[in-house]
């Protein structure tokens, strides 16, 4: 999560979390910082291990 975050002061709150089976789930975040204020989905893949593979943002 730090590289999207570099140089910026953030909070990140959860809004939401669904799982999409064992590996995949989508959480909905609020982002406020000194960027100033989004709404975002975070889509992870976890290995089978329970370890983060991959996370897909977009903001809403």
């Amino acid at each position: 999560m730090e590289h999207y975050f570099i140089g910026y002061r953030t909070v990140t709150t959860l809004l939401s979390l669904h799982r999409r089976g064992d590996r995949h789930a989508r959480v909905r975040v609020d982002f406020r910082g000194d960027f100033g204020h989004e709404i975002g989905l975070l889509d992870f893949t976890l290995s089978a291990g329970g370890q983060i593979e991959r996370i897909d943002a977009e903001l809403v």
